[in-house]
């Protein structure tokens, strides 16, 4: 999970780092929340036609990592998706 949340983050910083040259201000990238797929929305309708930066496998990393890093569950995980055993009786 910890690799997940490194690799996300990355993803997220360097997406905004490409929106702040594009002119984005701070308060306009915190409306974006984490959402890996509304920044690289942005970045195809900016102006600096860095869009073809994005590489297919980006692409195929982003569209993994968008909803968990979204919804911040490499952060905060949940309840694990299936029952844990009993702790054994002493």
């Amino acid at each position: 999970m910890g690799y997940f949340a490194l690799v996300a983050h990355s993803l997220e910083l360097a997406l905004k780092a490409i929106l702040i040259a594009d002119g984005w201000d701070e308060e306009r990238l915190m409306q974006m929340g984490h959402s890996l797929h509304r920044c690289c929305r942005a970045i195809n309708r900016g102006s600096l036609d860095l869009a073809v930066g994005i590489s297919a496998s980006d692409h195929t990393t982003i569209d993994a990592l968008d909803c968990p890093h979204a919804m911040q569950s490499f952060r905060y995980p949940g309840l694990p998706p299936q029952d844990l055993p009993a702790p054994a009786a002493p």
